[in-house]
């Protein structure tokens, strides 16, 4: 005798099934389908391994039925919300809404998050709030990204009058649980989040047409790691060494990528936002020169490798990432840097999404250099040719790497020299490394 009756009706998962022509996210429920096989083929009762003999169609899309029936909600407009919106997203897998005036038989579908084996991860406890449609608040500045930073978020309170005092869900890397603009406008399976969006005048059809065409041919949208704009915050590993990063420009998408960002030192992970330099020897000269500060921490910080000397400090929450001259990390989005053109592309981006200077701000640090610095056992490849009288060296360099060029000099490997460019800079940050190390060529060379 089987172990198990295939034919038991219990035993038979309930499915609800969207067949090939039908529009936007319409379903045929409650269609039972007879998925439960012997050991021998590809899976068993209990397991997550089911095979529908059914599916001589391999575009059917199937999503397993929770039990629960959708919820109805009236709004996304965080002003016009009622206590019947209240929703308890609390240990499921997905959660289905539908709203009054949708389609018959149309629904918007959420999911938490997607584990590393691409199992679904089901919502957090606690997990109870107002669906709502969330924008930047900031009204010295015009919308941000051609008003395509919008998102649907799950507001976590008990009641409509408490919602400024509620908090956001979050997603274990800390980073807003969200489903953003371009999502909604490009994926066919959000059209009912447009549509309601759309009849609530939350968002325009231009909005929706913009996020369209800029994220065209994109691929997938990760809203992480998704930007607009400075100060918005990302999720970082430390032990991952860089960060990946999607910009959202007036018309494509730019790419940051920093691959060694982080030192292999450092463990653990936070969260992390660019903001422009209020260093005064940027601001004062008019650069626009942009730093990375730490956030909150998502898993502590502690050093992985024994006696590490690297080029960073511990990460700290609050403090900008900084060098081990502790001076902050630093990038001049103006330099003039060919080979890393696509970082500071994109970085220039977010300072205009931002409100910064709409004029390019140049960068015109040429520093003389007289012959007689470089008369002594410089190789030809040193970078400060004798032959040179100007040169515009890349900010982007360290202090140690600007100041080996002329090993003569500074016997010591530049570190005791770094230490007085730092103090001569007055703690200027990475950015001002190449003229900070000129300036301690001129003094302390001779």
């Amino acid at each position: 005798m089987s172990a198990w009756a295939p034919a038991r009706a219990s035993l038979r998962p309930r499915y609800r099934i969207k067949l090939p022509l039908s529009a936007g996210t319409t379903y045929v429920d409650d269609l039972v389908l007879g998925l439960c096989l012997p050991d021998s083929a590809f899976g068993r009762p209990g397991s997550k391994k089911y095979c529908c003999r059914y599916s001589t169609m391999p575009w059917y899309r199937f999503t397993r039925s929770r039990g629960t029936p959708p919820a109805l909600i009236s709004t996304l407009n965080p002003a016009l919300l009622r206590p019947s919106d209240h929703l308890d997203f609390s240990h499921h897998e997905e959660v289905i809404i539908r709203f009054p005036r949708s389609p018959q038989r149309t629904y918007a579908l959420f999911r938490y998050c997607s584990l590393a084996d691409r199992q679904t991860a089901p919502f957090p406890t606690d997990c109870a709030g107002f669906l709502y449609y969330w924008t930047p608040q900031d009204k010295d500045r015009p919308p941000l990204g051609l008003g395509l930073e919008g998102s649907v978020r799950l507001r976590l309170t008990s009641d409509p009058s408490s919602f400024e005092a509620g908090e956001d869900l979050r997603l274990p890397t800390g980073a807003p649980w969200q489903t953003i603009l371009p999502q909604i406008a490009r994926r066919k399976q959000d059209g009912t989040l447009a549509r309601q969006l759309l009849a609530e005048n939350l968002v325009t059809p231009a909005q929706l047409a913009s996020a369209r065409r800029v994220f065209a041919g994109s691929g997938r949208i990760t809203p992480q790691l998704t930007l607009f704009r400075l100060g918005q915050e990302f999720p970082v590993d430390f032990a991952d060494g860089g960060v990946k990063l999607s910009v959202v420009g007036d018309d494509k998408l730019h790419k940051i990528h920093f691959p060694r960002l982080f030192s292999d030192g450092w463990s653990g992970s936070a969260l992390a936002s660019f903001e422009p330099s209020t260093h005064p020897a940027h601001t004062a000269a008019g650069r626009r020169v942009v730093c990375l500060r730490i956030g909150r921490i998502m898993h502590p910080v502690f050093c992985a490798v024994p006696g590490y000397g690297g080029p960073f400090v511990k990460p700290e929450k609050g403090r900008l990432l900084m060098l081990s001259g502790e001076a902050p990390w630093a990038y001049d989005i103006d330099a003039d840097i060919d080979a890393d053109e696509e970082n500071a592309q994109a970085l220039r981006v977010l300072w205009d999404n931002s409100g910064g200077a709409s004029r390019r701000v140049m960068n015109a640090r040429s520093t003389t250099v007289p012959q007689a610095l470089c008369r002594v056992g410089c190789r030809p490849a040193c970078p400060i040719p004798p032959t040179a009288l100007t040169r515009r060296l890349p900010s982007q360099h360290g202090y140690e790497r600007m100041l080996t060029v002329c090993p003569p000099y500074f016997p010591s490997g530049g570190r005791e020299a770094a230490d007085r460019a730092h103090a001569w800079g007055r703690g200027a940050t990475a950015a001002d490394a190449a003229d900070d190390a000129l300036k301690a060529f001129l003094i302390f060379a001779r």
